[in-house]
């Protein structure tokens, strides 16, 4: 067939439209699977964002009950200075229950990669663990000073306070590092 006769210039011509929109086709598709698979994991940074601040909420509530109870106990055991029985088992058990929510905060802690706000580490996370064992021991020992309650008790509600703060800062760090991996993306 001759490329310069009508027929072979039509062959021609049908052959390129064929090519160039094959060719079309596949840049579409390549772009479609892309925008899939980004999709993809915007969805799966978005439940991880989800799942973690869901932990956060659920150990903020659960570290606010054990907390409360324990300087409560911790409030009504100041004119004897030590916890005997089953008090003593109930301040060993919110001190247990406060370990965890405080090892689970460590936890995500360690996972961040970038803290955005102030408390940037989870040094507050100790203070607050020691201001408890500053409080356990003591009532499960040898007992604690009337005097030396209030105080202890004062350094405790300002540890909590901060790693209140703290829970805050992981929970908008959780969100700020995926939604920023989301626009990393588009």
């Amino acid at each position: 067939m001759d490329p310069d006769s009508f027929r072979g210039k039509v062959l021609l011509s049908v052959i390129d439209k064929l090519l160039i929109g094959l060719a079309a086709t596949l840049v579409v598709m390549y772009v479609q699977s892309n925008q899939r698979e980004d999709e993809r994991l915007n969805q799966e940074r978005i439940a991880v964002a989800r799942v973690v601040t869901d932990v956060l909420a659920d150990q903020r509530i659960k570290l606010m009950k054990s907390a409360s109870d324990f300087a409560g106990l911790v409030n009504a055991l100041k004119p004897t200075g030590i916890a005997r029985n089953a008090t003593a088992v109930r301040l060993r058990g919110l001190e247990q229950e406060i370990r965890g929510s405080i090892a689970v905060l460590q936890t995500i802690d360690k996972a961040r990669t970038e803290a955005t706000c102030e408390p940037r580490d989870n040094a507050v996370l100790v203070k607050f663990t020691d201001s408890i064992k500053d409080l356990t021991l003591p009532l499960l020992g040898d007992g604690l000073a009337p005097t030396e309650a209030p105080e202890r008790l004062d350094a405790l509600l300002v540890a909590y306070a901060e790693v209140l703060e703290f829970m805050r800062c992981l929970a908008v760090d959780t969100v700020h590092h995926e939604v920023g991996h989301i626009h990393d993306l588009s």
